[in-house]
């Protein structure tokens, strides 16, 4: 099915790192120094992945959008198969975005929160846009730094005595390994789309 315009541009404008500056849970707000404390959300194609800080990751998810309603709703359905449904906006530069509170499962109907609301409103501000896939960001000469094969990462000394060389042209990619050199054409491929 084809996206509507609206689910287009707010796709769009969802893209990249938000870090939440505010946080109300419940109508009583979150006593936290946020500037501190991270709460980041990173959305990438049709994918989003939640980090509170330090080693704990809340894990991706897939999220799907509905500019067409009012208010504006999102679905993020996590590794789990839990599905949290939500509610967001653009206010500025910020992003807002409340969910049910732990508990609860009804889609929220309005941003406010009341201690009788049983909803999380978490305000955002866009730390990062992602980097643009067009192929001139890429053209140039790059050199592996590290990799893994078959699930074993590779010794910093192989990675110095068979280095790896990719180049890429206008829709050229010569691959350079070992002295040798292959050749083939080359395009970007959104695989979130």
């Amino acid at each position: 099915p084809v996206e509507p315009v609206d689910a287009i541009a707010d796709h769009e404008l969802l893209q990249g790192f938000w870090k939440a500056t505010a946080r109300v849970v419940d109508g009583v707000e979150v006593d936290r120094n946020w500037s501190k404390e991270t709460l980041t959300t990173h959305f990438f194609g049709h994918t989003i992945d939640w980090d509170i800080g330090g080693d704990e990751d809340l894990g991706d998810g897939k999220y799907r959008i509905n500019p067409t309603r009012t208010p504006k709703t999102i679905d993020i359905r996590s590794e789990r198969g839990k599905v949290m449904r939500g509610i967001y906006e653009f206010q500025g530069e910020s992003l807002r975005v409340c969910f049910p509170s732990p508990g609860s499962d009804e889609r929220p109907v309005s941003f406010e929160t009341t201690p009788d609301s049983q909803s999380t409103l978490t305000i955002f501000t866009l730390l990062e846009a992602p980097y643009d896939l067009d192929p001139k960001h890429f053209r140039g000469t790059w050199q592996v730094t590290s990799r893994v094969v078959a699930g074993v990462p590779s010794e910093d000394d192989e990675m110095k005595t068979n280095p790896s060389l990719f180049t890429f042209d206008e829709n050229q990619m010569t691959i350079e390994q070992g002295g040798k050199d292959s050749e083939g054409s080359y395009r970007f491929v959104d695989f979130f789309a």
